[in-house]
């Protein structure tokens, strides 16, 4: 929904995603479940990286532009036909931070990994997300752009969408919901 994230900025200014991902998964663990704060994230980041924390936070910034065309999507095909919910691995304010609040009001449910200490792809998020949303795991369809999340949406008996493109989602939602 926003950016093309963290990962792939990382990578964009020399990070080496293969050596460094034990660090960033631990880091982001600790930041998604509310234990460190952004401002420790982009501290240890920009370490990593050999640049001032000034610096990388323009950089991840820059890139965190909401996805007009995903949102209006939502908007315009799904808002009011299913029920939608946003579940995201972030820290305390991230989400306000990256998303206008105009969009806010296209999700019946926001739930946040930090806020209720689980992250994903723990199954636990998910059954608490279709509790929340009031609906069966096996009438609900997880989408995201990272592949290892959907795992645990499956464990639990989820549809799920790997992101890649919106063009590729509408025609994977038409052919499940005529949408």
């Amino acid at each position: 929904l926003v950016g093309s994230g963290f990962w792939k900025v990382y990578e964009s200014i020399g990070g080496d995603l293969t050596k460094d991902k034990e660090f960033i998964n631990k880091l982001l663990d600790k930041v998604n479940l509310g234990i460190v704060s952004s401002d420790e994230l982009h501290t240890a980041a920009a370490h990593r990286l050999g640049m001032s924390k000034k610096e990388w936070k323009t950089i991840l910034h820059d890139d965190e532009k909401p996805n007009e065309k995903v949102f209006s999507f939502i908007k315009k095909s799904l808002k009011g036909r299913y029920k939608i919910g946003l579940l995201s691995n972030v820290g305390p304010g991230v989400l306000e931070r990256k998303i206008p609040p105009k969009f806010f009001i296209l999700f019946d449910k926001i739930i946040v990994s930090s806020e209720i200490k689980l992250i994903k792809p723990d199954p636990e998020i998910f059954k608490y997300a279709c509790s929340q949303l009031h609906v069966n795991p096996k009438n609900a369809i997880f989408i995201d752009d990272q592949e290892t999340f959907l795992k645990g949406a499956e464990k639990i008996g989820m549809k799920t969408m790997l992101y890649t493109n919106l063009e590729d989602l509408k025609n994977k939602l038409k052919r499940l919901l005529n949408v």
